[in-house]
């Protein structure tokens, strides 16, 4: 790449972060913490001071780098909405040179750039970006796999491997959903020039990792899988059911892809589309993304090619094939994909929903990204010889952009009213003194925990059933109810606080949120049939914040 190219280059790559750091960081307190942000809050606060008296730290703390890193981060912007995101949008903002530094080296500046642009305006990677969640931090590292493996087989360079295992050993302790991701890597040796080897090679990395993995597995990705399926998986598992997971998931990594309903304003964009233009605009913008990228495939697959060989890759001018190494990068990546997505659906069949769109999946969103670059890029190339194959890879990036910019607009006028914490922290703190009792039903305390921390409350807080004081962020009432006798145990203790409080001359309240017809409902019921038996009344105070007093209304027989 001569001098006045790389300037061409840093200048696009500099213009298209700057884009896309806008992006992340408008609007980022635009929203309260919602349910897992308010338990990132609570990880992070304790992370280097853990309470004794609080939940398992090993059965909690799943996500050991992200949480230290953005410790750190916090130690220095502050413990605020703002210092909590502003980091996930700071990560977000590295993936997109990043992205452009790996695809260039793997397969040409064109397909760089144009990886560049895809990532700083999709959806997804915005909405996580602005997350305190560890999504975009994975993604980060799950960048540099994908560009240490590439490298390793393609290329041949020696520090590939050890770099690989560094940042496959990372990507795990981040998340340890990236065990599936592990077995697909060995589909990098379809951009081997010799795969017998590279498939050596790889099978030594993987054992050595293995070695380097064995106490986060003991003592962190068992005892956590242990706990079982969660019911809210299973709810969700049921929207894509079998092999329409794995098209869902790719659809997802799609610009403007389909997003299911548990992503927040983007799970609610299609149907203001069709409200605001019509069934046809909703169809083109959901479906044609996934439409335009099985053409490019077609293309690359079928039609004949006449791009020119012999063109400089990456950074440094080389003898190699631009045209096959750009095929056979894309190849790789997509195989990856494909192989990781099929064995996450396998996973989720024998130990039960764990499998969730657009979340648990996206440690293979860069390698889609990159994927989808490369297709444009060959596409191009064995459409036309002339300018009019990057006329119309031109195209299809505009398309991709302008249905992207669509979604993540409409996504930011969808704001889902009942996450909003502060107003319901506010109602709360009003009625409640620091010598008051509240009984905590359905883990209502952890969605409120980074709230009450910032006013100060210092009411005594009770969890019913009481395993949810250990438990962050999590729960699953099917297993509850399958355990009568100890929901009952819980709500006979319970009940018990509660009397003690009022005789004592206190008061005492309730926080819920639980919906009828549901498990947690049926699990709620329990300790409300026990209050009322108990001579105790439940009377509501605010149904939206769902706080109730309690009061003693007959003495105990």
């Amino acid at each position: 790449m001569n001098v006045r190219i790389r300037c061409r280059w840093i200048w696009a790559a500099c213009v298209v972060t700057l884009i896309g750091g806008a992006l992340r960081f408008w609007g980022l307190t635009r929203l309260d913490l919602w349910f897992d942000e308010n338990c990132t809050y609570y990880i992070e606060h304790h992370f280097f001071h853990w309470p004794i008296s609080g939940p398992d730290r090993w059965l909690e703390v799943a996500h050991i780098p992200y949480y230290f890193l953005l410790s750190l981060w916090t130690s220095l912007v502050g413990e605020t909405a703002w210092g909590l995101r502003s980091f996930s949008a700071l990560t977000g903002i590295l993936t997109i040179p990043l992205m452009a530094i790996v695809a260039t080296r793997l397969a040409g500046r064109r397909v760089g750039i144009v990886a560049a642009i895809l990532i700083a305006l999709h959806p997804l990677h915005i909405h996580y970006s602005q997350e305190a969640r560890v999504y975009t931090f994975w993604a980060l590292v799950s960048l540099g796999v994908m560009y240490a493996l590439l490298s390793a087989v393609r290329f041949g360079r020696r520090n590939g491997w050890f770099l690989f295992c560094v940042f496959a050993w990372l990507l795990v302790l981040t998340h340890s959903y990236a065990l599936l991701l592990l077995p697909a890597t060995a589909c990098a040796v379809f951009a081997a020039r010799t795969r017998g080897r590279a498939l050596k090679q790889w099978v030594i990395a993987c054992a050595s990792l293995g070695l380097l993995l064995v106490p986060a597995v003991v003592w962190l990705v068992i005892p956590q899988a242990a706990r079982g399926p969660k019911t809210w998986l299973a709810e969700v598992w049921q929207e894509s059911p079998g092999f329409s997971a794995v098209a869902r998931s790719i659809w997802t990594m799609m610009p403007a892809g389909s997003y299911p309903h548990y992503l927040g304003g983007l799970g609610g964009w299609e149907r203001a589309l069709r409200f605001q233009g019509g069934v046809v605009l909703a169809g083109i913008v959901e479906v044609g993304p996934a439409m335009v990228v099985a053409g490019l495939v077609a293309v690359c697959l079928f039609a004949r090619g006449r791009g020119r060989s012999g063109e400089a890759v990456g950074a440094v001018e080389t003898n190699r094939d631009s045209a096959g190494d750009v095929f056979h990068i894309t190849v790789a990546l997509a195989a990856i994909v494909f192989c990781f997505l099929f064995t996450a659906m396998i996973y989720s069949y024998i130990a039960g929903p764990a499998y969730v769109v657009g979340r648990y999946d996206f440690v293979a969103f860069p390698a889609a990204v990159i994927a989808t670059a490369g297709v444009i890029e060959t596409a191009s190339r064995k459409l036309c010889k002339t300018r009019r194959g990057r006329l119309i890879a031109v195209a299809v990036i505009v398309g991709f952009l302008a249905g992207s910019s669509l979604v993540t607009t409409l996504a930011s006028r969808n704001v889902d009213p009942a996450q909003r914490s502060q107003a319901r922290a506010e109602v709360i703190s009003a009625h409640v003194d620091p010598h008051d009792l509240v009984i905590s039903v359905n883990q209502y305390r952890w969605f409120l925990t980074y709230e009450w921390s910032r006013r100060g409350f210092a009411a005594s807080v009770v969890s019913f059933p009481a395993a949810h004081a250990a438990q962050i962020c999590w729960r699953d009432p099917v297993a509850e109810l399958a355990d009568p006798n100890k929901l009952e145990t819980d709500a006979e203790t319970t009940v018990a606080r509660v009397l003690a409080a009022l005789r004592d001359g206190g008061r005492a309240w309730m926080v819920t949120q639980g919906r009828p017809e549901t498990p947690e409902f049926r699990v709620d019921r329990i300790l409300y049939a026990k209050l009322v038996s108990r001579g105790i009344e439940i009377r509501p105070v605010d149904d939206w914040s769902g706080l109730a007093e309690l009061t003693l209304v007959t003495l105990e027989q």
